[in-house]
């Protein structure tokens, strides 16, 4: 072979050379130039952990749980996975217990302030009264807590049902979209001179077109009736 053929051979055998080195820099599952998305990665794990969280200066909640894992894109916080579940304390402006919140399985998305509970989430406020449902979430920027599941409330001899309910996130102001069930009414007499007698108090048969809302003060759910009894 002259040496203008060697020459000739030695450029083809570069010429694919480069492109195998090409192919395989590219061969990574994505055609070359695709950009892939940033994917959340796990920066902290830790077991059996109790957290005090403050906002504003002001301790809002404390809560338990046997296995937290966090999770950042790009370096950023995006969120916190509760897979074993939560047992939650709300907080009053003086730093007591306010109303509890347990469930299965939790997360909580840091950059929107949104908390996700799930599965046998039970919440129990400072009158007593029982809340319990398969779903619900807390806008801690909106300060409101609500759920599109169904929807149990107890509360002393009370127990109503509904298709959700939405609430301040002190559980203390609360709406129950779509009730059944039986509740206490108070019953006003007709002269408002006599004196009150047994018949003062009743119960009231809920249907779809009631709304049960609790009101800020301190007294037992109501329910609001489109008709008297």
């Amino acid at each position: 072979m002259n040496l203008q053929n060697r020459h000739i051979s030695l450029r083809i055998a570069l010429l694919f050379a480069g492109s195998a080195i090409l192919l395989l820099s590219c061969d990574d599952g994505h055609p070359a130039g695709d950009k892939r998305s940033s994917e959340p990665l796990m920066t902290q794990q830790s077991d059996t952990l109790t957290i005090v969280s403050s906002k504003n200066g002001r301790k809002n909640y404390r809560f338990y749980t046997p296995l937290m894992e966090r999770y950042q894109i790009d370096g950023k916080p995006y969120y916190m996975e509760f897979r074993r579940g939560i047992d939650m304390v709300t907080l009053d402006s003086l730093g007591r217990d306010e109303s509890t919140i347990v469930s299965n399985y939790a997360i909580y998305l840091e950059p929107q302030e949104l908390w996700e509970a799930k599965g046998n989430v039970v919440v129990t406020n400072a009158e007593g009264q029982v809340l319990e449902t398969q779903q619900l979430f807390w806008n801690q920027k909106t300060g409101r807590v609500y759920s599109n599941v169904d929807t149990k409330i107890t509360q002393e001899s009370d127990v109503i049902y509904g298709t959700g309910f939405e609430s301040d996130d002190k559980f203390a102001d609360f709406v129950l979209r779509q009730p059944m069930g039986r509740v206490g009414v108070d019953i006003q007499p007709t002269d408002s001179t006599a004196a009150a007698g047994p018949d003062a108090a009743g119960a009231h048969t809920l249907g779809p077109s009631d709304t049960v809302r609790r009101a800020t003060a301190p007294a037992p759910v109501r329910a609001t009736t489109g008709a008297s009894d």
